[in-house]
């Protein structure tokens, strides 16, 4: 049952890096900007344009993991969790809209 799986913290790590490895999802669902906006200093956004941002590209960024090709559970494991910054681990999406099944 879920209680027993909570307190498996590698099993759960394997779960974790599992889900950043191979998310489910290809692309966050769309969104639209409200308003015109500059991204990075460099990449400027037109209001109403909807913008798409890949998952997988995200997750598997060097920017953002440490060797993010390789297979590494233990990234999700005590102190290297909290290193995770919640905005690059996005396997069901991000935000309120986000997959139901992640809640």
């Amino acid at each position: 049952d879920y209680e027993r799986v909570m307190k498996l913290p590698y099993m759960h790590a394997v779960f974790s890096e599992t889900l950043r490895v191979y998310p489910p999802v290809i692309t966050f669902t769309g969104r639209r900007c409200i308003k015109k906006t500059t991204i990075g200093g460099k990449i400027r956004v037109p209001e109403g344009v909807n913008v798409v941002a890949p998952v997988h590209a995200v997750m598997w960024s060097e920017a953002n993991y440490e060797k993010p090709r390789d297979f590494i559970p233990e990234r999700f494991l005590g102190d290297n969790r909290k290193a995770i910054w919640s905005p690059t681990y996005l396997p069901f999406g991000i935000g309120h809209r986000n997959c139901v099944g992640a809640r």
